[in-house]
């Protein structure tokens, strides 16, 4: 051994020689949701240089994790895209007949814009009269340009009903699991050192809560203007469920990550790993403790009994702390992250209200012809 490890060493028995007693204070229990994001903010937080990386490049045991959460965010992200851009929801569409021939005829200039009248002879013809031919166009309204347009003062009510549940669905889910995960990276900046291992990954780490912050403040703005956009009372309710679906995704493709990290050891350096055997013993260790369980403890080691009052893991899921005892830099970003939610769905109602309702774009009814 070098120098330098023999002293980190020393160190380390340094800091534990005090472990194993209670101590006073408040001490409170903090849990991190079941989801891809969380288990995959785990799996990286709790990586130290001693026991494993996160670098799927050099672990290939990360590989799962890693796409899963591809997975999920590509997919959420690629649905918000189909709804919202690629093919948006058409809440209202007509057709009428044209007289292309008769530039005089009111069809002519009521339903054909300056761009489209040259195409209009192109278009099917329908209806043959003395010196004139009608060609059948259809156009459609799209979910932004159909905002709170309906006049029924029950429509709208049932919009705004319908947007507030999803909001709050969203709103109360992401605040509480983003919020755990930020508790979380105060709270392992501060445990790790008292068990003599070095903080790593503490600013890219917190990519992930914030992408799941993201991905669900897109999920709500969507959704409201969706909702707002459509008519029907049954399309109204059912586009809010649908939405709320879409942001509880991560948590059905939790199960198969937890039951492999649960099962699979972190390999040691024997085994082409980073665990030293030397340091942590030569018993298995597994990347993941899901549950609680008397076995898990250890005097040294990171997870505790329940009837300990002391910093310490009951289950990867779940830790226990005493708030007073660290800096806490998530109080300062989840007021911000909270103010940001709701700012952006309303913004973009008001978007879709004020700058795309109500127009009609006849230059796209080439892209409607029946």
């Amino acid at each position: 051994l070098s120098i330098h490890e023999v002293v980190k060493r020393l160190e380390k028995i340094e800091r534990r020689s005090g472990e194993g007693q209670d101590e006073e204070g408040e001490w409170e229990d903090s849990e991190l949701a079941q989801d891809v994001y969380a288990t995959a903010f785990l799996l990286a937080k709790n990586a130290t240089p001693g026991m494993y990386t996160f670098n799927p490049w050099v672990n290939r045991d990360t590989w799962f994790v890693w796409g899963c959460l591809a997975f999920i965010v590509v997919t959420q992200l690629f649905v918000l895209y189909i709804i919202s851009i690629a093919f948006p929801p058409v809440v209202q569409s007509e057709s009428f007949l044209v007289a292309c021939s008769d530039p005089t005829d009111p069809t002519y200039t009521k339903y054909l814009s300056l761009q489209t009248q040259h195409e209009c002879a192109a278009f099917p013809a329908e209806l043959y009269l003395p010196g004139k031919t009608f060609h059948k166009i259809s156009w459609s309204q799209y979910y932004y340009q159909a905002t709170f347009s309906h006049e029924s003062y029950y429509t709208m009510a049932l919009q705004i009903i319908c947007c507030t549940w999803v909001l709050c669905a969203v709103y109360y889910r992401i605040n509480e699991r983003v919020s755990a995960m930020l508790w979380y990276t105060d709270f392992n900046n501060y445990f790790l050192p008292l068990k003599g291992e070095t903080v790593k990954n503490d600013r890219v780490v917190l990519v992930l809560p914030l992408l799941q912050w993201l991905v669900n403040t897109l999920v709500a703005s969507v959704s409201c203007c969706v909702i707002c956009g459509y008519t029907d009372a049954v399309d109204i309710v059912l586009n809010s469920l649908a939405f709320t679906f879409i942001s509880e995704v991560p948590e059905y493709f939790n199960a198969p990550l937890v039951k492999y990290y649960s099962t699979t050891a972190i390999k040691t350096i024997e085994q082409g790993g980073q665990l030293d055997t030397s340091e942590y013993g030569t018993d298995p260790i597994l990347y993941l403790y899901p549950e609680y369980s008397e076995a898990n403890y250890s005097e040294t080691g990171w997870y505790i009994l329940k009837s300990h009052n002391r910093p310490g893991l009951l289950s990867d899921y779940c830790f226990r702390h005493d708030p007073s005892k660290y800096p806490h830099r998530a109080s300062r970003i989840i007021p911000t992250l909270s103010v940001l939610f709701w700012a952006f769905p309303t913004l973009a109602v008001f978007l879709c209200k004020f700058l795309l309702s109500g127009k009609s774009y006849p230059d796209i009814e080439a892209a409607c012809v029946i």
